[in-house]
């Protein structure tokens, strides 16, 4: 198995986490305000996606998949 990315990681503009279950709340509001503009470019981009059951699924799904060494998600 490669090595594990870090968890944090520090650019000139901001900083990518790793995505945790935590972050659900904040992704739920940034999803939620922003369905207009992500409309045309994501399919998935709907109300129900949206939620913040929604948003706990997909943040435990991605926290899963970086344990397993399969996907690195982060959030800005």
């Amino acid at each position: 198995m490669p090595d594990t990315p870090d968890e944090t990681l520090h650019l000139p503009r901001g900083v990518l986490s790793r995505i945790r279950e935590s972050d659900a709340g904040q992704m739920s509001q940034a999803v939620t305000a922003s369905l207009e503009h992500l409309k045309p470019w994501m399919p998935w981009a709907t109300p129900q996606a949206a939620s913040m059951e929604a948003q706990r699924t997909h943040s435990r799904e991605a926290e899963e998949a970086w344990d397993a060494g399969s996907d690195y998600i982060y959030v800005l």
